[in-house]
């Protein structure tokens, strides 16, 4: 069992202008398959929250249904052809909606299907995709940015189907997947190192539980207060978390067979330190979140200020 959660926050710019929030995420299961997509509507693009809004529960849709089919799948360049066509349909299909062209809708797209002990990992444009596993959060999926810092790949580019990161792989231990759209990465993503803040972890351990109601409200909190502060943009972030079992039978094994490698996930071969333990114990999840990003916030704006 996975638990499922997802924040989405209009970007100070947009609220200003009084446009759309473009980010967008979804969060379903399908059976034993679990799900999380998000995506980043273009600000060039005038109706991309709507492309937006389809992908991810397109593509959710698609995963879930037919992750065996997916995982089956030798060929890399297929599995790849296949999604985009089913992309490509439901933005097409928007587009008659609304009467508009399919540049209107781009957007970027991640995303993340689990069942059993397997997963299925896509990827258009910008944004990261993040694991956890043995207390380490580490990097599954960098940023697209193409040729130039401030571009990327959309949904709608005529190169996106090539540009697209399709891998599988074995669990192996990994327990928690996160997803976030170019707005958190000021605050959560060290583009230079390639790293996440270890601020995330806390929020993965605490999502682990079957009362998700504190953690809620902790996200919620830390996107008001800090990571919408760091950024003109839109912010979302979604996270799968394994569900811990209040009680296992003696010598079960959660997870693959040791000899089981993740062969398919590029990550940063580095471990990261775990979170400074303060000593003291909040009632509140949302200032421990608070507190952390804060830390992770000012460490990065020194570290820039000295480079």
């Amino acid at each position: 069992m996975w638990n499922l959660l997802d924040s989405t926050r209009q970007g100070r710019s947009h609220v200003k202008q009084e446009t759309p929030c473009q980010d967008k995420t979804y969060c379903q299961s399908y059976d034993d398959v679990y799900v999380i997509t998000l995506a980043d509507g273009a600000g060039s693009a005038r109706l991309s929250h709507y492309g937006a809004e389809c992908v991810t529960k397109c593509i959710a849709d698609e995963l879930g249904w037919n992750f065996e089919s997916y995982w089956a799948e030798t060929e890399g360049r297929i599995a790849k052809e296949r999604l985009f066509q089913e992309i490509s349909g439901s933005l097409q299909q928007i587009a008659e909606r609304h009467n508009c062209q399919l540049k209107d809708l781009a957007s970027t797209l991640l995303a993340v299907a689990v069942k059993d002990e397997r997963y299925i990992i896509l990827h258009l444009g910008d944004g990261v995709i993040g694991y956890s596993k043995e207390g380490l959060l580490k990097v599954a999926s960098a940023p697209n940015n193409g040729e130039f810092a401030n571009t990327t790949i959309f949904t709608t580019s005529s190169d996106a189907c090539s540009q697209m990161k399709v891998f599988r792989g074995l669990l192996n231990g990994i327990n928690g997947f996160v997803l976030m759209s170019d707005g958190p990465e000021a605050c959560l993503y060290d583009k230079n190192d390639n790293e996440l803040a270890n601020g995330l972890l806390q929020i993965l351990e605490d999502a682990s539980g079957e009362d998700l109601k504190e953690v809620t409200e902790g996200i919620e909190d830390a996107m008001d207060t800090v990571i919408t502060k760091h950024t003109l943009d839109d912010c979302s972030l979604a996270f799968m978390v394994k569900r811990q079992e209040k009680l296992e039978p003696e010598g079960a094994s959660s997870y693959a067979d040791d000899e089981v490698t993740e062969d398919t996930i590029t990550q940063n071969t580095e471990g990261t330190e775990e979170p400074e333990d303060t000593g003291e114990k909040k009632d509140s999840k949302s200032r421990r979140y608070l507190a952390v990003i804060v830390f992770v916030v000012l460490l990065l704006l020194l570290i820039i200020a000295f480079v």
